[in-house]
């Protein structure tokens, strides 16, 4: 970490003189979020923008780059390569050493997907990016998970972890400043497992969930959207849950409930009302409730390390706010999610997006609740009358989820067909795409999947919004769909490459990772490989 600490002061420096920060406080910061990038270029969009022109998708790489992208997309068809990836990578450093296996790795592997280490390297990155029109989503790529064990416990979160999260938020600042330097239009990715220990995300999501089953029985109404909590149902409803109370004492819990609120509750006061104002509420029920609710509780302790949670979020909030930076909240395994999705939509977003899209939630549309889901989201977000940012993917850890869900005995969350998760994505990105044309949401559209940008540039055309508009963005890993990304800058629209950087060190495990999760697209990358191909034969025939 001390060798990273001083490559970030290099690279902050080294960035400094791209480009003066925007301040997302002033008027001309807050008119460049609305308004997107300037262009000379006439401001409709072309429908029939063509995706297989190599010469532009190409123009930025050279000939060892493009051959070392066709080796990698052929090496990852082999699906128990990827599998053995981590022994064999730890094997070849164990033989050449630390020195010679980094020097590998830049070459290569690291080189191919990460934007760079030091300084130089990153801002050479982004300068070739930007001169392609490309804009940068900046991620520093080290990055937290949960563990069998660490799922049985939830109290064992010392100092040590504490001071990790600390170092966590510490290199996630840097990154959002040095973004800022680096571009107009930046935006920053974040994980929140990366600032709060996971196993008190994973309590927090068995919390909500166990909120949403208890208003499910108190309410009028089952659905989380029509229903709401009154004095009669709410009687009604601890009767059902057999919790043995008297009359009188269900009625001081009402009004314990109902301290801030009129003389009901719809989901989100109820949420509002529940996790904060009802603290003691939910922990009487909690401790009576049938076995079946699983209400789980929060220690004294675990209370203060989720203040220290949203302490950290608000921290990189602000700094993002400051810098003119729109931060990505990355979504993770469905197990955190609700904690996501709650800190995200019910916490940060009333704070920050009231008067513009500044953060950015995710939606993962290979879920089968994915569109309730939004539709809650969006709800959420004309109960607290903040703008509706979101980040649309198909996802990313579909054979973890399957096959978790296997092992625990519930059904399968994920779409059991890529043409279901392809409908659920279309369904969604048409859903919001018409609220963006509303004027109310704001919308990412993070895909590989050529049909799908033809299908959201179709839908841009029809709503009549133009390429100047940064309601309506679009976005790429950086080392993949090269055509996709450079082909949309060029044509003067907003087009993003989600770039990690960090030390090799600590970002390997990351793409390895991220090999393991996206086995399924990298093993389909045909498409990839083709257009590559085609590039080095057209380069081939021009030197002769």
């Amino acid at each position: 970490m001390i060798r990273w600490r001083s490559s970030c002061s290099l690279l902050t420096s080294c960035l400094a003189r791209r480009h003066a920060p925007v301040a997302l406080h002033s008027s001309s910061a807050q008119a460049a979020i609305v308004r997107g990038k300037t262009t000379t270029a006439g401001t409709s969009i072309s429908s029939t923008i063509d995706f297989s022109d190599t010469k532009t998708s190409f123009q930025n790489k050279s000939t060892y780059e493009l051959w070392r992208a066709f080796v990698l997309f052929k090496l990852f068809k082999y699906e128990k390569l990827v599998d053995k990836s981590e022994k064999l990578l730890g094997l070849l450093k164990s033989i050449v050493g630390d020195r010679l296996f980094t020097k590998v790795m830049k070459a290569t592997i690291f080189g191919h997907f990460v934007a760079g280490e030091t300084g130089e390297e990153v801002n050479s990155t982004l300068t070739r990016l930007e001169s392609q029109g490309i804009l940068p989503i900046l991620a520093y790529s080290a990055e937290d998970d949960v563990t069998e064990s660490e799922t049985k416990s939830t109290s064992e979160r010392d100092a040590a972890t504490e001071r990790a999260c600390d170092n966590n938020l510490k290199n996630a600042i840097d990154c959002l400043n040095v973004v800022a330097d680096a571009s107009q239009y930046p935006f920053s990715a974040t994980k929140i497992t990366g600032l709060g220990h996971t196993s008190l995300l994973l309590l927090l999501s068995e919390v909500l969930v166990g909120s949403e089953k208890v208003f499910s029985l108190l309410a009028d109404k089952p659905d989380m959207l029509e229903g709401v909590v009154t004095s009669d149902s709410f009687l009604r409803g601890t009767e059902k849950m057999k919790l043995g109370f008297k009359e009188n004492e269900v009625e001081k819990l009402w009004k314990t409930l109902k301290t801030n609120y009129d003389n009901k509750l719809n989901f989100f006061e109820w949420n509002d009302a529940f996790l904060t104002d009802g603290s003691d509420f939910y922990e009487v029920l909690a401790k009576h409730s049938p076995h079946e609710l699983n209400l789980p509780l929060m220690s004294e302790e675990e209370k203060d390390q989720m203040k220290s949670v949203m302490r950290r979020m608000e921290s990189l909030a602000d700094v993002a706010q400051e810098r003119g930076v729109r931060l990505m909240i990355d979504a993770e395994h469905t197990y955190y999610q609700p904690a996501i999705r709650h800190i995200t939509v019910h916490r940060l977003m009333p704070k920050y997006n009231m008067q513009y899209p500044l953060l950015y939630n995710t939606q993962q549309c290979y879920l089968r609740s994915s569109f309730n889901d939004l539709l809650r989201d969006i709800a959420a977000s004309e109960h607290y009358g903040y703008r509706f940012a979101i980040k649309t993917v198909r996802g990313a850890y579909v054979t973890l989820e399957k096959a978790l869900a296997l092992k625990k005995g519930y059904p399968d969350p994920i779409w059991g067909k890529k043409s279901e998760t392809d409908s659920s994505y279309h369904r969604i990105l048409n859903h919001v795409l018409e609220r963006v044309g509303e004027g109310k949401a704001s919308i990412m559209v993070a895909t590989h999947n050529e049909a799908t940008v033809h299908f959201a540039l179709k839908k841009v055309n029809e709503l009549g919004l133009n390429k100047t508009d940064s309601s309506v963005v679009f976005g790429q890993q950086y080392g993949m769909s090269d055509n996709l990304t450079c082909t949309l800058g060029s044509s003067g629209l907003m087009a993003y490459k989600y770039t990690p950087y960090g030390p090799v060190g600590e970002v390997l495990p990351y793409l390895i990772r991220r090999a393991n999760e996206n086995k399924g697209m990298l093993d389909g990358a045909v498409r990839e490989r083709s257009l590559i191909s085609r590039e080095l034969k057209r380069r081939l025939m021009r030197k002769n």
